[in-house]
């Protein structure tokens, strides 16, 4: 590419986000100005120079061939302005129209492109970026890619239907959609974390990986985090198709996610909220081990989301009667099934473990914190028929 373009066409290609293929093709040679244009237009001079430039990129989808122009001769308006550019032939196409149009690498076949790694689609062959989860038992877990035409419809399958979007804010338009997806890409490059596309990973006996949905962490830093004075903190969220719903996919990827979280990323808590209508997904943190912290302002609905927190260490108490794990028992019979609950870090296990328990055998009759804690446990036993059915909805749009 000529060094004298290279300031506008990296400038144009910061604009574009997902821009999918970029070529410029100097035809000087063949195409010289007349003297008649050189004399009456002002950026035209003896030594300009004709190019051909074809952008090809999602964001022109709905902007008129005028307003595409206008936009991408912008980003060159300093080059007509010295004479290093007198002339542009421009193709700026959507994705679509230019797959349809058999995905050209040039505007011409005997101009071919002369800029440095001219097609950002040139690397759609080599293998995708390792993910960091991978493959659960019924879930594979990939990137988003930003250059991918099929990762941008799938990005409207979701985020554009307002089943899926109903709480969450929505339904969101094609630009917004656009600007989400842009918002995962950037995660992936400054987090190392992004809210994951997820396939229902393929069997023998159906070797199909439909799209589910996504699940995964976004940085948080919010009011929770700072009046529990957290500084390294993430929010987890899942949004799945409608057609997954009810069938444990947002439960089995929000364990591999928070996992990972713990493990990988090192966090001192995860952060999590959910629509106050959105009963069904409180069900399912609390299944998860996530603990009530109160309520927090979410400016999209306009409303208080009910807010919760993932702590890591395993033995914790949860003053509202939820969930108690008080120190070490006393009871050989339940101490060992207790504190290897404890030690999976996981509140969901330690549940199952007091569930089953003899309460009188695992706590302290002796002392009145003993004596709480059994009445706060005994408690949430009780309520415990009523939150399975609960969790059996199993929200799929947090």
């Amino acid at each position: 590419m000529t060094s004298t373009l290279t300031a506008s066409i990296q400038a144009l290609r910061n604009h574009f986000q997902h821009l999918r293929h970029l070529c410029i093709s100097d035809v000087s040679d063949g195409h010289t100005a007349t003297e008649e244009a050189m004399i009456t237009t002002r950026s035209l001079n003896a030594s300009g120079k004709e190019y051909l430039l074809m952008v090809v990129a999602p964001e022109f989808q709905g902007m008129k061939t005028l307003a595409r122009h206008r936009l991408v001769q912008s980003f060159f308006q300093q080059d007509f302005d010295t004479g290093k550019i007198h002339s542009m032939q421009l193709r700026t196409w959507t994705v679509v129209q230019w797959e349809k149009k058999g995905s050209p690498t040039s505007v011409r076949d005997d101009a071919p492109c002369c800029n440095d790694n001219n097609n950002n689609n040139d690397n759609n062959n080599a293998d995708p970026p390792q993910h960091p989860i991978g493959t659960t038992a019924r879930i594979h877990f990939r990137w988003w890619d930003e250059n991918s035409e099929d990762d941008l419809r799938l990005a409207k399958a979701l985020w554009g239907n307002p089943r899926v979007t109903a709480l969450i804010g929505g339904p969101f338009n094609p630009l917004q959609v656009l600007n989400r997806l842009a918002k995962e890409c950037k995660n992936k490059t400054v987090e190392g974390f992004q809210y994951w596309p997820m396939f229902r990973a393929s069997t023998e006996e159906d070797p199909e990986e439909p799209f589910i949905g996504v699940c995964g962490l976004q940085r948080y830093t919010g009011e929770t985090a700072q009046s529990h004075n957290l500084t390294n903190v993430v929010e987890m969220g899942f949004h799945l198709l409608p057609t997954f719903w009810r069938q444990g996919y947002a439960t089995e990827a929000a364990t591999a996610v928070l996992n990972f979280a713990f493990e990988t990323v090192q966090v001192q808590a995860v952060y999590a909220g959910h629509h106050p209508s959105n009963v069904a997904s409180g069900g399912a943190l609390l299944k998860l081990g996530f603990e009530p912290v109160g309520k927090e302002f979410y400016p999209i609905t306009g409303l208080e989301h009910p807010s919760y927190l993932l702590t890591r260490p395993a033995s914790r108490i949860q003053k509202d009667g939820r969930c108690i794990v008080r120190g070490e028992s006393k009871h050989d019979n339940h101490a060992a099934d207790l504190d290897s609950a404890k030690s999976e870090d996981n509140a969901a296990v330690v549940l199952a473990t007091l569930k089953s328990a003899d309460i009188n055998a695992v706590l302290n009759d002796d002392d009145q914190a003993g004596k709480d804690a059994k009445a706060a446990t005994q408690a949430f036993a009780a309520s415990l028929a009523e939150l399975d059915a609960l969790l059996a909805q199993d929200s799929d749009s947090d």
